[in-house]
């Protein structure tokens, strides 16, 4: 069967919810913050201030990932603006190592350009070693670590 990558729809929306909670676990996002976002870039094209889509990959009618992609203002190492962002990649386990992130890349990659923009941006953890082969393998280059700091006032 043929994998195609389409935008998130209501068929596909409690795949990209599942999808969601995978990929960013317990860092703040609990069940009803996942719904919340999801619907408000589902219904606005929007999450907050930033320009959203997702997109799912599907072979028939099992989605096996996504891709949450924005348009930003300003990104890290970015030359023009405005650029796109990739803001959230899954690929279900199952479904790795078959190109399906590559797919999903270039969609986000054919969507950024739709909405103006001529980079693509992304980020990941710096303990994420495969996340980091993942990106390298679709094009990314890697432009080193940083280091954030937070200081309560």
């Amino acid at each position: 069967m043929t994998i195609r990558v389409v935008p998130a729809s209501e068929e596909t929306f409690e795949a990209w919810l599942t999808m969601r909670a995978a990929l960013y676990g317990t860092d703040g996002l609990d069940d009803a913050r996942n719904r919340a976002e999801a619907k408000e870039i589902l219904t606005t094209g929007r999450l907050g201030q930033l320009r959203m889509g997702c997109l799912m990959a599907a072979e028939g009618r099992l989605s096996l990932g996504m891709v949450e992609v924005s348009v930003r203002d300003v990104a890290e190492f970015c030359e023009r603006v405005p650029v796109g962002y990739l803001e959230g990649w899954f690929v279900e386990p199952s479904a790795r190592g078959r190109g399906i992130g590559r797919l999903l890349v270039d969609a986000a990659c054919a969507w950024a350009r739709d909405h103006g923009c001529r980079q693509l941006a992304s980020d990941t953890q710096d303990w994420n070693a495969e996340s980091a082969r993942a990106h390298a393998g679709c094009g990314f280059r890697d432009m080193g670590l940083l280091r954030h700091f937070v200081r309560d006032l």
